[in-house]
């Protein structure tokens, strides 16, 4: 019933694309999710790397990654092969140059990496029309600005709070 009614909200691309071609853009995304999560990894405790650690970057990277893809199935393979192989490069980086492993916190994000398609599904529709596409556009937008008070909660002059007199 929901998904009849998400249809509704944004049309599919019915122009199918040869297999090769789907697994190619799955590759590339793969890739490029292990170099964010190299790159996250290496630069962990510098400047840079405050960019990687928090939330907001890889909610806003899944997020217009689901939006562009061409199908909300896409969108949820995409967003999957990209987390996976995130996190499978920031943990094996770990492991192999540190000796390091936390195994309890990779359950946790392999969780999360394993819901993510769910989320990657509902995103794709928030380029469609009408309230239900509003409200799939305001799930990350959520995120983001919750994600983003302690950020502006920090930055505040003398480490006063934003709200604090």
């Amino acid at each position: 019933m929901l998904i009849k009614s998400l249809e509704y909200v944004r049309a599919k691309n019915i122009e199918q694309l040869a297999f090769k071609r789907k697994m190619g853009m799955v590759l590339v995304i793969f890739l490029t999710g292990a170099l964010l999560g190299l790159l996250a990894k290496y630069t962990d405790g510098t400047v840079l790397g405050l960019i990687g650690s928090g939330l907001g970057f890889w909610i806003a990277a899944a997020s217009l990654l689901a939006a562009w893809s061409r199908t909300p199935k896409d969108a949820g393979l995409h967003v999957l092969a990209f987390f996976s192989a995130m996190l499978s490069a920031y943990y094996l980086y770990s492991m192999i140059l540190f000796g390091f492993f936390p195994k309890s916190q990779f359950i946790f994000w392999g969780g999360i990496a394993l819901l993510s398609p769910i989320c990657g599904y509902a995103i794709w529709f928030a380029r469609g029309e009408g309230w239900r596409a509003a409200f799939c556009a305001a799930m990350p937008i959520s995120l983001l600005i919750g994600e983003s008070f302690s950020f502006i909660y920090i930055l505040t002059p003398f480490n006063k709070g934003l709200f604090c007199g």
